[in-house]
């Protein structure tokens, strides 16, 4: 069980079928009903009443968490306090299971509502097809500014096209924020501890011995809020927005 992906792939599932009514505004109240409208992302600036029209849409994956480790199914540890106070004023899925347990299937599900079986997307094909419509594409073209920050590097722009209908794509390894990244996970590491490999990664890379790999600096998650708020900043304020947001703290190499 995981606690984020799979609330995901319902809410993905409806907003596809919604979306693909003709009427852009049932579409958008189906979404918001669903419960992926976070309209106070944007600050003030962005805030309209109910009935103005459609809601902006923000979606965050933590990829990898548990959900038996989360407090908020009810692990004895305040693991998650945060988010367990979010959810007290949301709606919490407690029976909801992912389509795969890996990346590249559950993410094509949840953008195209579909299953692995008919999309077709795994380790052996590793590639969305462009016959498949996604989410993104959709509201891309219903209007819609989006925008894809992730973690994980399979979902990106490139070989696995599942970024395609994100008119913006970023990620800690993108060129203007490597190195950020590169910081903030050297100072999460503690010099004592030796159990992850990171710390003997990243010098090897300092050194010219390997490259800067993706996976060895995803774990910059604060990059990610400040990413976003910089592309708000320079979005259209009269514009809707996608923004969809992938978190790779919990996936190996771990801190």
């Amino acid at each position: 069980r995981l606690p984020l992906e799979p609330l995901l792939l319902l809410l993905a599932g409806a907003a596809l079928a919604e979306l693909r009514r003709p009427r852009a505004r049932r579409a958008a109240t189906a979404l918001a009903a669903a419960g992926l409208a976070l309209a106070g992302c944007g600050g003030e600036r962005r805030a309209l009443p109910r009935s103005s029209g459609p809601p902006d849409l923000l979606v965050v994956v933590w990829d990898t968490a548990r959900a038996d480790h989360l407090s908020l199914y009810g692990y004895p540890r305040d693991t998650t306090p945060r988010l367990a106070a979010w959810a007290r004023g949301a709606r919490v899925f407690d029976d909801a299971v992912s389509t795969a347990g890996y990346t590249l299937p559950s993410h094509a599900s949840m953008f195209t509502g579909l299953l692995p079986s008919e999309h077709c997307v795994h380790n052996e094909n590793p590639h969305l097809d462009d016959r498949f419509t996604t989410l993104a594409e959709i509201l891309r073209d219903a209007g819609y500014q989006t925008y894809l920050y992730s973690e994980n590097p399979h979902v990106a722009e490139g070989p696995t096209n599942l970024a395609q209908g994100f008119e913006a794509v970023e990620h800690p390894w993108s060129p203007a924020r490597a190195e950020a990244a590169r910081r903030i996970v050297l100072s999460k590491l503690p010099p004592e501890d030796r159990s992850s490999e990171l710390r003997d990664r990243l010098a090897a890379a300092e050194r010219g011995e390997a490259p800067l790999s993706a996976w060895n600096i995803k774990a910059a998650g604060e990059l990610a809020g400040q990413a976003v708020r910089e592309w708000l900043a320079r979005s259209d304020p009269k514009r809707r927005w996608f923004v969809f947001v992938n978190y790779m703290e919990a996936q190996r190499p771990t801190i």
